[in-house]
């Protein structure tokens, strides 16, 4: 283990021992701190004087609608400036009244140490011109009314140091383009009347209208000719394809479908729609001819009835057989039943009676005694039960019949598989035959309706060539016609204007002056309009938020702080003596 040199050792501060130092002075240092606690507050309360802060609040706010005459707003930084300029002091002084201890005016270096201006702001622009911001004049003195006052006075003249500077620079502005704006305004009207005069007689307006009708007339009539001639050349181009058409479709001015009989040895191959046709009817003969067959043919009414029938047989056996399927369960409750009503009866009946009750034994024998005893004897006759020979049929019976059943319901129900079978060939046979016949008659429909669309479309294109005709003689009469007005309507457009040609050039030059004067008129009559905004606006740009109140108790001095901070510094001083005490007694000269 290293070992530290003696030396070392020795230097090291214990903080024990320290600690033991400032224990063993601690009277010192409080008796340090008290007398310090009790000089600084006796000497803040009767040396130092108080002071008294009140606040002006004012708003900087740029006008809503700013003219391009008037100034832009200043920057909040220059309203601080200007708020503690000398020479807005020097005003408060002279308005209140400020005089020093000796009675003499105050200056104005003394006013303004008194007095702090703060801007606040809430826009983060870089540039703060146009923004609205607060401005707070703090007035201190050591009397609260004259602080008051101070900040309100000073409020008040810079306010009206802020409008006085912007009326004078709008003043001059505004004459200037009022001058400017009453001479070009007289120049504008001399104009415009020798304007009017040349307009009082009428000739040009005249002319005008004159050239504006016929210039009407003859566009209408060139738009008019210029559609029918367009028009005719349509309907000449349609009336000359459907000719086309119909040519191909028409043999001896008859349709060929109409006449397909009388053709059949011509030869058509070459023209794609009357092969068209042709094929059309032949497939349309084709398809009726092959459903006939196929009708003639497919007996499909007889597999129709078969079906039926078997339809009908089949309901028949299932119904038996439910019925079977139904009594079966019955019958075992009958046969039970009678089985055990069977055993229930005796084969045989015993029939007991007595000798005889004829009156000749009761004549013949003449003692009372015998006759008795004969009375009392009873004969014993046996006999076979007719109830059970009933129950015994009816037992054998409904044996057969339960015996009977299980086969009867296995035979319907064979005769109902093979029925099954049956009706499943009978209606596929009969779905494969309509599927046929189905596709038949849509092969004839397709036919049908293909020939009839062609006989439809011939007929439409023989009425539509026929109206076709019509209009396309109407057209060229038309054209004709409207062909001559148009000459004679150009020759008097040529005339009107070349006599509105000569009025227009005389009225052009009073034209061209009256609209350049209207030009320059028009930007003087918006600067005038912004130099009246901006001189009823030029109020200034600072309004009173709040005006200052007399505070009711000092800002300063801050006695506590002064007492805090002796203390402190006793307490060092306090701590520094101890140690110097300590050091001469440890270490005595």
């Amino acid at each position: 283990m290293e070992t530290r040199p003696q030396s070392m050792m020795e230097d090291e501060i214990d903080l024990r021992e320290l600690f033991l130092v400032l224990w063993k002075g601690k009277w010192i240092i409080a008796a340090l701190v008290v007398v310090a606690a009790l000089a600084a507050a006796v000497g803040s309360k009767m040396l130092l004087t108080p002071t008294y802060e009140a606040v002006a609040t004012l708003l900087i706010m740029p006008p809503t609608y700013q003219t391009s005459l008037e100034p832009e707003a200043l920057p909040l930084q220059t309203y601080q400036a200007l708020a503690l300029t000398p020479s807005i002091a020097g005003q408060v002084i002279e308005r209140l009244q400020l005089k020093s201890g000796k009675g003499e005016p105050l200056a104005a270096g003394d006013v303004l140490r008194a007095v702090e201006v703060d801007v606040l702001t809430q826009d983060t622009r870089s540039d703060s011109r146009q923004a609205a911001g607060i401005i707070r004049i703090k007035a201190a003195w050591s009397e609260p009314d004259i602080a008051r006052d101070i900040a309100n006075a000073w409020a008040d003249v810079f306010i009206e140091s802020t409008s006085q500077i912007r009326k004078s620079e709008l003043d001059e502005v505004a004459q200037v383009i009022l001058n400017q704006h009453g001479a070009t305004e007289r120049m504008l009207k001399d104009s415009e009347k020798r304007l009017i005069g040349l307009h009082a007689s009428g000739s040009v307006s005249l002319a005008n209208q004159q050239v504006e009708v016929l210039v009407d007339q003859l566009g209408e009539q060139r738009r008019y000719t210029l559609r029918t001639h367009s028009e005719l050349d349509i309907k000449r181009n349609q009336l000359e394809a459907l000719t086309n058409q119909l040519t191909a479709v028409e043999h001896e001015g008859e349709w060929l479908g109409f006449s397909l009989e009388r053709l059949s040895g011509h030869d058509l191959n070459g023209i794609p729609a009357r092969q068209q046709i042709i094929e059309a009817a032949n497939q349309l003969v084709r398809a009726r001819d092959t459903l006939v067959d196929f009708d003639n043919q497919s007996q499909m009414s007889l597999v129709e009835q078969e079906l039926k029938s078997e339809q009908t047989q089949l309901s028949n056996y299932r119904s038996n057989l439910s019925k079977l399927k139904a009594r079966l369960p019955e019958e075992k409750a009958r046969y039970v039943a009678l089985e055990s009503r069977l055993l229930m009866e005796d084969e045989k009946l015993l029939m007991s009676r007595s000798l005889t009750t004829d009156a000749l034994w009761n004549a013949l024998g003449t003692d009372l005694g015998t006759v008795e005893k004969l009375a009392g004897l009873r004969l014993i006759d046996e006999t076979v039960n007719p109830i059970y020979l009933q129950i015994a049929e009816l037992l054998t019976e409904a044996k057969i019949n339960l015996e009977a059943i299980p086969n009867q319901i296995k035979a319907y129900e064979e005769m109902i598989g093979i029925s099954n079978n049956r009706l499943i060939d009978l209606e596929s046979q009969l779905r494969t035959l309509q599927q046929e016949r189905m596709v038949l008659e849509e092969q004839l429909n397709f036919s049908t309706r293909l020939y009839d669309s062609l006989k439809e479309q011939y007929l439409s294109m023989r009425e539509k060539w026929m109206q076709l005709a019509g209009e396309v003689a109407m057209l060229e009469l038309e054209v004709e016609r409207g062909t001559e007005e148009l000459g004679q309507q150009e020759a008097a457009v040529a005339i009107a204007e070349n006599r509105l040609l000569e009025l227009e050039l005389e009225e052009s030059e009073l034209v061209r002056n009256i609209e350049s004067l209207q030009r320059t008129h028009r930007v003087l009559s918006e600067q005038t309009e912004s130099a009246r905004l901006a001189e009823l606006q030029a109020t200034g740009d600072v309004r009173f938020v709040s005006e200052a109140v007399a505070p009711r108790s000092p800002s300063g001095p801050n006695h506590k702080m002064n007492v805090a901070v002796t203390v402190v510094l006793a307490g060092m001083i306090g701590v520094g003596a101890v140690f110097i005490i300590n050091m001469f007694q440890t270490h005595p000269a």
